[in-house]
């Protein structure tokens, strides 16, 4: 205890709590018997998971996740006093002491464009972005989690996390393109990557039956049971269309329409209403195959991802004009599909009947894409951490190592072709041989024998993975205080970069994956992340250390992946109104695994949603 403030505990303030703490302590004493729960608790783990106190109503489970969904702020979380202080500056208060990834400088408060009003007998907060959930017969038997948080803006692991209830370290899913022990530079997301089981998987083995479609980076798990129809239409494709239910799927209902995949379009701009349009018909045709899935087999957990708003978030999204924070604030583009998508859950809510829970979850939001990883290359190489043929040297007047010249044929008929042909030969290969070649070019290109660290590929964070001996084949940094001497060295350097657009820091905050992301598949991520100010585009970076390095991104799309995202649940019994704030995604596995009363595994670190309860009855969780 603070010994000044006891202190400061006169008797007269003893006193005076008295009524309140002692008299407490007397009356739980007193009531001892009465008052104990009628669930047993366990004196050797008296944390352990109990069963709940009523018994559960609902008999199936539908969980809907959407990537890129609309940010909470514009569909329930109405906050009138940021509305009354849009484009005022940020108060000091929320910005001393801490960092935030993709702010830099005093940020501008933006409070949503859209119309707010009270709904229903709880008098719940919806703007007119989802007029379907206006009815009381809807909002009424709705629960809003207001403040879904996670300290990952990279959509990969988040849904990762979602899935598994668990954080990187234990999934070992940072990026779709992963370092691991004995691989030299990256391997694509494939097939048993993960390092956890699904929460589906866990229901499953329950036997519970369920059936799932189109979950992104998500794979077919041993000893599932269920119905799976993996990359029937999920935007970024990783092991084509498989699982048990594929087929019957395409057969019933057809090919998925869009007709774009991203892998295959690479960083192609895309005319934002053409998306739209194709965005709009694909939605329909996401929920004709959740209904068919819905009819074809009995079900108790349903699992659909609607990942048209992933692709919406890059493409139809209409960001900031230069020199400016404030997206505008007509986005017709979106709002179409936006729209779409309410009526697409809609519809797959009114398939389901009276007695299902249902749980949306959006990981994430939509923000500028403005980042700065093309150029971190070119920062290790002037630091000396770098060499590769590919990569410039340092700046003119400083000694730095030059790149051996390797002999690739591969590379060398790929520097001798036109990079527009290149990708358009690119888009014809499958994407695993495309990959294997890439990987052969990169490897070409670099010299491991003078390389400390490198830059795996992503496209929004910066990912950096230290050529460590005895992890890496080709290592060259000793284990511990060398490996620390090469983070601390980066570190450095990158908090000194400056946007010369700006004037101001172009790094917001650098995570090390070793005290941020802890477990047993810790060795699967980088070694450092590192998040960019979105105050403006990056073209260039400088810093007295390593002088001025440019480039534009190869990135041409508008939007991408930002937080927050949020949850809805709704369910039989279930009083409307929020949840305590705090929840994190890290919370869905486990909350999922409660509604049916099975075990939490050690290795989830989120927390079950108990949720408002009706007398005798359950919530959704």
């Amino acid at each position: 205890m603070n010994q000044d403030n006891l202190a400061g505990v006169t008797r007269r303030h003893f006193l005076s709590g008295a009524g309140v703490g002692l008299g407490t302590l007397a009356l739980s004493t007193l009531m001892t018997d009465d008052a104990r729960a009628d669930i047993a608790i366990n004196p050797v783990q008296p944390q352990a998971q109990r069963q709940s106190h009523f018994a559960p109503q609902a008999k199936r489970v539908i969980y809907l996740h959407l990537t890129g969904s609309p940010p909470n702020l514009d569909i329930y979380d109405y906050k009138p006093e940021l509305v009354k202080r849009d484009g005022q500056d940020c108060p000091q208060t929320f910005l001393a002491g801490r960092t935030f990834a993709f702010t830099s400088g005093v940020p501008k408060l933006m409070g949503t464009p859209r119309k707010f009003a009270q709904y229903g007998q709880s008098g719940a907060w919806l703007s007119d972005a989802v007029p379907n959930f206006h009815a009381p017969d809807i909002v009424d038997e709705m629960c809003f989690i207001h403040s879904m948080n996670t300290d990952q803006f990279n959509h990969d692991s988040a849904m990762t996390e979602i899935y598994t209830g668990a954080p990187p370290g234990e999934h070992g899913v940072y990026f779709t393109f992963q370092p691991a022990t004995g691989v030299q530079g990256w391997q694509r997301f494939a097939e048993g990557l993960y390092g956890r089981p699904t929460f589906w998987k866990l229901l499953s083995d329950a036997g519970l039956r369920c059936s799932v479609l189109d979950t992104p980076y998500a794979h077919p798990e041993p000893g599932f049971t269920g119905a799976l129809a993996l990359d029937w239409g999920t935007w970024a494709q990783y092991l084509g269309p498989t699982g048990n239910a594929v087929d019957e799927l395409t057969r019933a209902v057809g090919r998925y329409p869009l007709g774009l995949e991203a892998h295959d379009i690479g960083f192609m701009a895309l005319d934002g209403k053409d998306m739209a349009g194709r965005l709009v018909k694909a939605l329909d045709a996401r929920v004709e195959a959740t209904r068919w899935l819905m009819r074809s087999r009995r079900w108790d957990v349903l699992v659909t991802v609607l990942d048209e708003t992933h692709a919406a978030a890059h493409y139809c999204w209409r960001p900031p004009a230069d020199g400016s924070q404030e997206a505008p604030d007509e986005q017709p583009e979106l709002l179409a599909v936006y729209e779409a998508l309410d009526r697409a859950i809609a519809r797959i809510i009114e398939a389901t009947g009276p007695r299902v829970s249902v749980l949306v979850v959006s990981g994430d939001a939509i923000g500028p894409n403005r980042a700065g990883w093309h150029l971190l290359p070119q920062v290790l190489a002037r630091l000396g951490m770098l060499v590769s043929s590919d990569v410039p040297a340092g700046p003119a007047g400083v000694d730095k190592p030059k790149p051996a010249k390797g002999f690739d044929p591969v590379k060398i008929v790929r520097d001798l072709l036109p990079k527009d042909f290149r990708k358009s030969l690119a888009r014809m290969l499958p994407t695993a041989l495309r990959d294997k070649l890439a990987k052969r070019v990169d490897s070409a290109a670099m010299d491991w024998s003078r390389t400390r660290a490198s830059c795996l590929l992503t496209d929004l964070e910066g990912c950096i993975r230290v050529n460590l001996k005895g992890r890496e084949p080709l290592g060259t940094v000793e284990p511990g205080a060398g490996y620390e001497a090469v983070l601390s060295e980066i570190e450095t350097a990158l908090a000194e970069l400056v946007n010369p657009a700006t004037g101001r820091p172009a790094v917001t905050r650098i995570l090390r994956a070793d005290t941020a992301f802890p477990g047993v598949r810790r060795d699967r991520l980088p070694d450092l992340v590192v998040h960019w100010s979105r105050e403006a585009p990056i073209t260039a970076l400088s810093s007295p250390r390593i002088g001025l390095v440019e480039g534009a991104s190869p990135d041409p799309r508008p939007g991408t992946h930002a937080g927050p995202g949020f949850a809805i649940l709704a369910a039989p019994g279930m009083v409307a109104g929020p949840l305590p704030r705090g929840a994190s995604i890290l919370d869905v596995a486990p909350t999922v695994l409660r509604h049916f009363a099975i075990p939490l595994p050690s290795h989830m670190s989120g927390v079950p949603w108990q949720g408002p309860r009706a007398t005798g009855e359950t919530s959704a969780s």
